[in-house]
């Protein structure tokens, strides 16, 4: 195994000039490296694909010029901190947090609003609906294999958003009409505990039964189970 700490024992000088940093891929092991909050000019930084364990530092939200975090595919625990609710999008409109594939528990801060985000299979909880609200920089949201509990009855969807994955959850209430005002690549929502009859119009019938199967009570196109 790779130890963080012996790859980069300190920042000097010449690490403070990165703005791209990515280990992809390796066995690299341990936890997150604390000197990484004191690269100031990061804009990339990637450990996906590895063995990185403990909690997630929080003093990577401090990390001003940061525009794609990737840290999926590892052991982390812990939560999601606060501080990533400092994360904006830069000038090109864009922020990637890929966190998908570790243990993360707990909810998602309530300030977060980057333009992908994928939180996929982690042990996630609570409501995510603060991340479905229509003035929301998010164009792709991909929640699926967590434990999200919330009524998406009254949700807004953002109005850029192309792709959202809720699969595998405890999501109940009703789809919300304003679904078919969206230019949707793909939804799945799937496994959930929704009710109700499907919004008819925009991409929803197009994208298919097995983007909603397996809810409580939905029923309308694309289901072949009519509404009473």
């Amino acid at each position: 195994m790779i130890s963080p700490i012996s790859l980069v024992p300190s920042p000097t000088p010449s690490h403070q000039n990165l703005d791209t940093l990515s280990i992809w891929n390796t066995s690299l092991s341990g936890p997150i490296p604390e000197f990484l909050s004191q690269l100031k000019n990061l804009w990339y930084l990637s450990f996906g694909y590895n063995q990185l364990s403990g909690s997630i530092l929080a003093s990577l939200g401090n990390l001003d010029n940061l525009q794609s975090l990737d840290l999926h595919k590892n052991k982390l625990t812990g939560s999601i901190p606060d501080s990533f609710g400092r994360f904006k999008d830069d000038v090109h409109g864009i922020f990637t947090l890929y966190l998908s594939h570790n243990q993360l528990s707990g909810g998602i801060p309530n300030s977060i609003n980057v333009s992908i985000i994928d939180l996929s299979h982690n042990k996630l909880s609570g409501d995510a609906s603060m991340l479905l609200r229509d003035n929301a920089a998010v164009t792709s949201i991909d929640l699926s294999q967590n434990q999200f509990d919330f009524d998406m009855t009254k949700v807004r969807f953002p109005k850029n958003l192309q792709s959202l994955d809720l699969s595998y959850n405890k999501i109940h209430g009703r789809i919300p009409k304003q679904v078919i005002e969206l230019d949707l690549q793909r939804m799945d929502l799937s496994y959930n505990q929704l009710c109700g009859k499907i919004p008819l119009g925009g991409n929803v019938q197009q994208l298919g039964a097995k983007s909603i199967a397996y809810n409580r009570c939905l029923c309308g196109q694309p289901l072949p189970n009519k509404c009473k």
